[in-house]
């Protein structure tokens, strides 16, 4: 479980260092004002090989800090729904308690 948690935050990383660069490109890919070769040249640099997927934003996972689980993460707390709830009935999140009716 380690690994995918080691993994997801190398890709973190990378998307971070290279969003800024892919942004202006796609603005360009996307502006019909642009000559159809300025389009062509930024819609090919955006093409990832195998070795550069990372660096695209879909490739990240939400996981929980805590266990690195991918499912029903809480984006809020950055933890699975079990680790919130564990949490919160133990009174180690500040503000969040059990709702009674």
């Amino acid at each position: 479980m380690q690994q995918k948690v080691r993994t997801d935050t190398r890709r973190r990383k990378s998307v971070q260092e290279h969003w800024k660069e892919r942004r202006v490109r796609k603005a360009v890919a996307k502006d019909g004002r642009k000559p159809a070769e300025m389009r062509d040249e930024a819609k090919a640099k955006l093409t990832l090989s195998a070795g550069q997927r990372d660096r695209s934003v879909t490739r990240i996972r939400n996981r929980c800090v805590e266990t690195g689980n991918a499912r029903s993460v809480i984006r809020w707390f950055r933890r699975s729904g079990l680790r919130v709830r564990e949490r919160a009935l133990g009174g180690h999140l500040p503000g969040v308690y059990k709702v009674s009716w």
